[in-house]
């Protein structure tokens, strides 16, 4: 099945379906979807009901009732669909969770969800939901303004802001008018619609934008009090990673994810940064007079043997050899 197979109407004419079971419904979806194979799961014997019609100014819209399920979206690779294409679910009624490129987030009544059509999606529905989905040009969404395709992101927009309130309530109307609504005024009806899925769907980048912002400074803050606490218990040798994390004031897990972020591993960057305070003491000729095993000590080693050979892993010298030669280049 696919979409030109449907016999859909324009709207606001909407075109119900029967599906009666989990194949015929997941084939509906993916034919509605335009572009995209589908996989779902349900312990209902029917997982829902759907009508579904042709936008007169281009692109699909379809309402739902879905009962509880999983569904996972992606990429049919031989269909001539674009990909330019933005799919919209706006939550009329349920809740449930969405897993959406890197991002996951639970949703509820009143929130609306976007995607960029053909990446990979999945789905889980909490509770029987009403779902009103739209699949529309990004060129259409956006107009005159030009929105660069590879700047839109899969996003949630939270309930309760002006815009989504703005857009549900107009959005409850524009499925109520049907039959009257004046056929020459359908168009301007349902592009008002398209504007104020526009403006939900700026006020909710702007709003994650600034949310990135500001987890991005808060990261930046505890990488910098991390390395700070790190400086200051570097020669500890009791030192560990519960109490680094304890007195960097962060979980040991979220350390683990700071040095993540950065390319290193908690273990080999404490060992790289005691053995480095160990080449400066070693070059310091105010601490001639300390023996070799005093120097491990002081970097945080409890085992003579164990810094002599990490060090000349690390340096390709032996400690001694290390020293010896600066006092022969002195």
């Amino acid at each position: 099945m696919n979409l030109h197979d449907l016999p859909l109407r324009h709207a606001p004419f909407m075109t119900e379906f029967s599906t009666p079971d989990v194949s015929s419904w997941t084939s509906l979806l993916a034919a509605l979807s335009a572009g995209e194979k589908l996989e779902g799961q349900s312990p209902n014997a029917c997982p829902g009901r759907i009508a579904a019609c042709r936008l007169v100014g281009g692109g699909i819209a379809a309402l739902s009732t879905c009962e509880p399920q999983s569904m996972k979206y992606r990429a049919n690779v031989d269909s001539p669909t674009r990909d330019e294409d933005i799919s919209v679910v706006t939550v009329l009624r349920g809740k449930g969770s969405v897993q959406l490129e890197h991002d996951a987030f639970s949703f509820e009544t009143g929130d609306v969800i976007f995607r960029r059509a053909r990446t990979p999606a999945a789905a889980t529905l909490d509770e029987q939901s009403h779902l009103l989905g739209l699949r529309i040009p990004a060129s259409r969404l956006f107009g005159s303004a030009a929105y660069p395709i590879d700047k839109i992101v899969s996003i949630c927009s939270a309930r309760n802001t002006p815009s989504i309130r703005a857009f549900t309530q107009y959005a409850e109307i524009w499925l109520a008018m049907a039959s009257s609504t004046p056929t020459r005024s359908r168009f301007f009806a349902e592009q008002a619609l398209i504007s104020l899925l526009t403006s939900v769907y700026l006020e909710a980048s702007e709003s994650s934008s600034k949310a990135a912002r500001s987890h991005e400074q808060a990261s930046t803050a505890a990488w910098g009090r991390l390395l700070n606490a790190l400086q200051i218990r570097l020669c500890d040798p009791e030192l560990s990673a519960d109490s680094l994390a304890s007195t960097a004031r962060m979980s040991k897990r979220y350390m683990h994810r700071l040095f993540e972020k950065h390319g290193l591993r908690y273990g080999e960057f404490l060992l790289q940064r005691r053995l480095e305070h160990a080449r400066d003491e070693l070059e310091d000729p105010r601490l001639a007079s300390l023996k070799i095993g005093d120097i491990a000590y002081r970097a945080g080693f409890n085992d003579a043997g164990h810094f002599s050979r990490t060090f000349r892993k690390c340096f390709h010298v032996s400690p001694g050899v290390f020293r010896a030669g600066l006092a022969l280049e002195g």
